[in-house]
């Protein structure tokens, strides 16, 4: 917007000395005016956004703060630098996942309730020790008592539990694989997400932003001495518009892939 107040200005000036037709300056402010609508409508997608987010929220609470994407040098205004690798996230991720946290529990209950019916459906050895003293007399005792509990229904009751708890068990070990490989290939996907989104900011970012605003300043200062007509100013405005808007969804978008990941990996700064 700053540069586009500029060109209404210079395009005015050169209107105002002849040395301009009329048409550059209304152009100008055309394109101040899109400028300014386009902020407008940002600012009313920001504000829908927030009213999301707190009804989300429960409503009130703490203002979401609100995060610049570009500083003024055309980078990321925040580190986009990858803190874990894929090594440190696949551990992180199998330790910590909440799916997969609930899954394992799942799969241990099962497997102990497997064991408890297959040692119910077996003899039962009991072995027992008992001690006496006798008065008058007589001499102390002592007995030994060694018996086998039989489950003589187990063929209509502990077998069949038994059997049951055991393919429990199978099926709780089978959901836990399939979601730890599910996982395990979500997390590999949007870390590849991370590092290509990375490649494209580090290239977009700093050396092209700062090419457009050059380009742009001095296209808007070579017009001003009449090297140029007004077609190159708006082109190259618009060039210096779209890269930015570009790098700012990638920088967006990589902020997003990294709070999935952090969801995946069970990190501490998510929870």
């Amino acid at each position: 917007i700053d540069l586009a107040e500029r060109s209404v200005a210079v395009a005015r000036a050169r209107y105002s000395t002849g040395q301009a037709p009329q048409t550059d300056a209304l152009r100008a402010m055309l394109k101040l005016a899109q400028l300014e609508e386009e902020m407008q409508r940002v600012e009313a997608l920001e504000a829908q956004l927030r009213a999301h987010a707190d009804a989300l929220r429960g409503g009130g609470g703490e203002p979401l703060a609100v995060v610049t994407l570009l500083d003024d040098d055309g980078n990321a205004a925040f580190d986009i630098s990858e803190p874990l690798s894929e090594e440190q996230a696949l551990v992180s991720l199998v330790e910590n996942n909440p799916e997969l946290r609930v899954s394992s529990a799942r799969r241990f209950q099962a497997e102990r309730r497997s064991r408890v019916f297959s040692l119910a459906a077996r003899p039962d050895f009991t072995v027992s020790l008992q001690t006496g003293i006798r008065f008058g007399g007589r001499e102390p005792f002592t007995t030994l008592l060694v018996g086998m509990s039989l489950p003589l229904w187990a063929g209509r009751k502990q077998t069949p539990a038994a059997r049951a708890a055991r393919y429990e068990a199978e099926a709780a070990r089978s959901e836990y694989e399939d979601s730890r490989v599910r996982e395990i290939g979500e997390l590999k996907g949007r870390m590849a997400n991370l590092r290509g989104l990375k490649r494209r900011i580090d290239q977009t970012s700093g050396p092209i932003i700062s090419l457009a605003r050059n380009t742009s300043a001095s296209a808007l200062k070579t017009y001003a001495t009449g090297g140029v007509d007004f077609d190159t100013v708006l082109d190259t405005q618009d060039d210096l518009f779209v890269a930015e808007v570009r790098l700012a969804r990638l920088i967006a978008d990589y902020g997003i892939e990294r709070v999935q990941v952090a969801a995946l990996a069970g990190e501490e700064w998510y929870k």
